[in-house]
């Protein structure tokens, strides 16, 4: 399931007051080109800085993900600078996922990667949060939230469980 963002960009909330189970899919909140993720922020224009609090300044600069690390508030990743007549990769979107029970995820994938831009820098990652009594991530399973920059252009992933369990 891909997420777009909306008209105010807001990162994508679920809540729910029962299980929430994840069974061999993937929940999609990548940044297109200098296009955002839902609650990302975008790149910058050709030789302009990108959005966000760490969007990148100087041409061709990637953007990192700046914030909270408990993730309150949620904010996706910041925008890579333009370079050139190229525009900066957009950032990765944010998600909270909270459950009253537990969440649990079966060879399932959330992505929530900013934007490779080969000529302008990369958006940053963004930010995944799972918010439940119990967690289960089953094998096969992973999250990504991370920018093409590597580690420098990571976002944040955060399970908070009284149980949290990696089979």
């Amino acid at each position: 399931m891909s997420f777009i963002r909306n008209s105010r960009n807001t990162p994508v909330t679920i809540l729910a007051q029962g299980d929430v189970s994840f069974v061999g899919g993937s929940l999609i909140l990548v940044a297109n080109n200098n296009i955002p993720g839902p609650g990302g922020f975008y790149g910058g224009g050709a030789n302009r800085p990108g959005f966000g609090p760490g969007g990148g300044i100087s041409p061709g600069a990637a953007g990192r993900w700046v914030g909270p690390l408990n993730l309150v508030p949620l904010i996706g990743g910041s925008g890579g600078a333009g370079n050139g007549s190229t525009q900066g990769g957009g950032g990765g979107g944010a998600i909270v996922i909270a459950s009253s029970t537990a969440i649990t995820m079966v060879s399932s994938f959330i992505n929530a990667q900013g934007d490779n831009n080969s000529v302008g820098g990369a958006g940053s990652g963004g930010a995944i949060r799972l918010v439940a009594n119990s967690i289960i991530v089953s094998q096969g399973s992973s999250f990504s939230a991370c920018g093409p920059g590597g580690v420098s252009t990571c976002g944040v992933v955060r399970l908070e469980a009284t149980n949290l369990t990696f089979a």
